[in-house]
C-alpha cells in the first residue's frame, strides 16, 4: 500500500533580509533591518510590537506600496522586488488590505457598492451587474443589509465601515489578508463583533490572516503564528501559544507582562517592570550590539558589543537574545 504524503503547506508570500532605510534630514532611519518571514496558505501570522518598531512599514514593502532598500519578496513564488507597476498589478490580487480606520480607507464620494465594486473595476472583473451582484454577496457576507448598498459611508457606523472595508478587501477572492490595527478604533462591543467575523470568514474562505496588533489577545485569538518586532528587527519568532506562554526574550516577555488581568477583585496590579525602566534609543542613532540593551535587566558587555542573531531556542521558535 502506498504510503500518503503529508501536505506540503503553499507559500503564500516570502521576505527575504529585507531593509528599508529613510533619509532625514537628521539621518538615516533604518525602520526594517535584515528581515525574513513566510506566510503560508492556512497559517495567520501576528505581528505584534510598540509603535515605531517598524510593523506596518514592513507591510507596506509586503505589499509593494514601499519599495525595499534591500532584499527580496516573493507573492505566490514570484518575485515581485523589481516589478513595474502594469507587471505587478495581477499579484496584487493574492494579497489585500484592511486599514486600522475605515472611514479613512473608503471613497467617501463612492456609495458602499461602488466602494466594494471599486476593487473589481481597477482589475477588470466581470460586467457591472456581475459586480453589482458580487457587491450585494460580499455586503450578506459580512453582516450588511443590502439597504446600505446606496449609502455614502459617512452615513454608517464604525464597525459598519469596517464591515464595508473587510467586504472590498474579498471582492477580489483573495488568498491573504493583511489587516493593520483593523479594529484597535472601534468600541470594544464592536471589536467583539468583528472579531468573530473574522474568524468565521479565515474558517469558512480559507483565509490567511497577517495580523498587526498591540492587543496579544487579539492575536491569540486569529493567528498561529507570532513574531515580535522592537526597532525594526524581529526579536521573537514561533507558535502563538509558545511566544505567549513560554516567551523567550525580554521583550515579549514585558509586553505580556503589561497586560492588566481582571479577577472578581478588580483589576491585578501590574508588576514592576524592571525591564521597561530604560530610555527606549532613538531610531536614528541606535547603540552598537543589542538595541534593547538600555531596557533590558539582563544586559551584558556582549549585548553592548555584539548585535544577537535571530536563533532557534526551542522546536519553531527562535529568538534574538544572547541570554534566552
Amino acid at each position: 500500500m502506498a504510503m500518503t504524503r503529508p501536505r506540503q503547506a503553499t507559500e503564500l508570500a516570502r521576505m527575504e533580509n529585507l531593509v528599508k532605510v529613510f533619509r532625514t534630514p537628521k539621518g538615516s532611519l533604518v525602520a526594517c533591518d535584515h528581515i525574513s518571514l513566510r506566510l503560508e496558505q492556512g497559517t495567520s501570522l501576528g505581528l505584534v510590537g510598540e509603535s515605531g518598531s517598524g510593523k506596518t512599514t514592513l507591510v507596506r514593502i509586503l505589499l509593494m506600496l514601499e519599495r525595499p532598500t534591500s532584499g527580496r519578496v516573493w507573492l505566490n513564488g514570484v518575485e515581485v522586488t523589481r516589478l513595474s507597476e502594469r507587471r505587478l498589478k495581477p499579484h496584487r490580487r493574492l494579497i489585500q488590505f484592511v486599514a486600522q480606520d475605515p472611514y479613512s480607507s473608503l471613497f467617501p464620494n463612492l456609495t458602499v457598492g461602488q466602494n466594494i465594486m471599486e476593487p473589481l473595476r481597477v482589475h477588470k472583473v466581470g460586467r457591472a451587474q456581475e459586480r453589482m451582484q458580487r457587491a450585494m454577496e460580499l455586503m450578506e457576507r459580512v453582516g450588511l443589509s443590502t439597504y446600505h448598498f446606496y449609502a455614502y459611508p459617512h452615513e454608517l457606523s464604525g464597525g459598519q465601515q469596517q464591515r464595508v472595508a473587510i467586504a472590498r478587501a474579498l471582492a477580489l477572492s483573495p488568498q491573504a489578508v493583511v489587516l493593520d490595527e483593523a479594529v484597535s478604533s472601534l468600541d470594544v462591543s464592536v471589536q467583539a463583533q468583528i472579531l468573530n467575523l473574522l474568524q468565521q470568514l479565515k474558517d469558512e474562505m480559507g483565509l490567511t490572516y497577517l495580523f498587526i496588533s498591540h492587543n496579544l489577545a487579539v492575536i491569540r485569538l486569529l493567528c498561529e503564528m507570532t513574531a515580535v518586532m522592537y526597532m525594526g528587527r524581529i526579536v521573537e519568532y514561533g507558535k502563538t501559544d509558545d511566544v505567549l506562554h513560554s516567551p523567550s526574550h525580554p521583550y515579549t516577555r514585558s509586553l505580556i507582562a503589561s497586560i492588566p488581568s481582571f479577577t472578581d477583585r478588580g483589576v491585578t496590579p501590574l508588576p514592576d517592570l524592571s525591564s521597561l525602566a530604560g530610555e527606549r534609543p532613538s531610531p536614528l542613532r541606535l547603540p552598537p550590539g543589542c538595541a534593547y540593551q538600555t531596557r533590558c535587566p539582563l544586559v551584558s558587555e556582549r549585548c553592548r558589543a555584539e548585535r544577537p542573531e535571530l536563533r532557534e531556542v526551542a522546536s519553531g521558535q527562535c529568538v534574538a537574545c544572547h541570554h534566552a
